[in-house]
């Protein structure tokens, strides 16, 4: 017996494929133009000897530079303990935060409300606002004959901005993490004779560990490539590598090295990234 097989389904299915691929073409186009043409320019103008006119010439020299001068390494040092301390600080801080904003029975919503109003403000009048008001406490402090707070073009006033910045991004993962935990767990523990302290420790964090992870990969790529902040809060005594970037594209310095900083950045933060995403993973 002869069968007859109907080919109509596989050709509909081929032209949905088509279309499907379609759909992407905008998406692929995006990510030529934004990101990859963009990192196959930087690569190359790393490697150039000049760029005036052009790129022109192949060299290491400007890596052989970064890696022989101590400057560089001060540099990339200060950027990645600034980042380290303040990712630090922002989970020590968060995590409590979203967790307590979680179980609020009231005020969750003016309290999200101000925590994210700030983002909706340009960047460079939230750090005015934020010199401001530590201006404003110092002369408070002087009129009270104490010592004002070490916070102004420093180490430490970079790191305050830093956190107050990242804070919220840590806040939302943490809480969209938590809020997928059911009180009644946290009640049962309690039953069981668990102190607050041992289910925060042994119930919530836990369950918030995804959230924590999130929020790290988060708060750390902003930070390490945050410009304004330090160059702000720093006020030029505080170089980082995004500071160090500019200064020499904008001065006319030197663009090799200033591409292969920001090669060396991307090289050394990419797998940093991959190791707390593959430990969070395997916890």
């Amino acid at each position: 017996m002869n069968m007859i097989i109907d080919r109509r389904p596989l050709a509909s299915n081929r032209r949905q494929d088509r279309r499907a691929l379609l759909l992407l073409v905008p998406l692929a186009i995006y990510i030529v133009t934004v990101l990859v043409v963009p990192l196959v320019v930087l690569i190359r103008a790393s490697f150039a000897e000049s760029v005036i006119g052009g790129m022109s010439g192949f060299t290491f020299d400007s890596y052989l530079r970064f890696f022989s001068t101590p400057f560089y390494w001060n540099v990339l040092g200060t950027t990645l303990l600034l980042s380290v301390l303040a990712v630090a600080l922002t989970v020590v801080l968060g995590v409590p935060y979203a967790y307590w904003l979680l179980r609020r029975p009231n005020g969750q919503s003016f309290h999200l409300l101000a925590l994210f109003a700030p983002l909706l403000i340009n960047q460079v009048v939230r750090i005015f606002g934020l010199q401001i008001l530590i201006n404003s406490v110092n002369r408070m402090l002087a009129q009270a004959g104490l010592p004002p707070l070490p916070l102004t073009y420093n180490f430490a006033a970079v790191l305050l901005g830093q956190v107050v910045f990242l804070f919220p991004f840590m806040v939302i993962s943490v809480y969209a993490a938590l809020s997928r935990l059911p009180i009644s767990i946290e009640e049962a523990a309690a039953t069981l004779g668990a102190s607050r302290v041992r289910v925060f420790f042994h119930v919530v964090l836990p369950a918030c560990r995804p959230g924590i992870i999130a929020g790290i990969v988060l708060t750390f790529t902003t930070s390490i490539g945050a410009y304004l902040v330090p160059r702000m809060m720093g006020g030029g005594q505080v170089t980082t590598v995004p500071v160090l970037i500019y200064n020499n594209v904008s001065q006319g310095q030197s663009i090799p090295i200033a591409a292969a900083s920001g090669l060396i950045l991307v090289l050394l933060v990419l797998p940093i990234l991959r190791l707390v995403s593959a430990r969070g993973a395997a916890k």
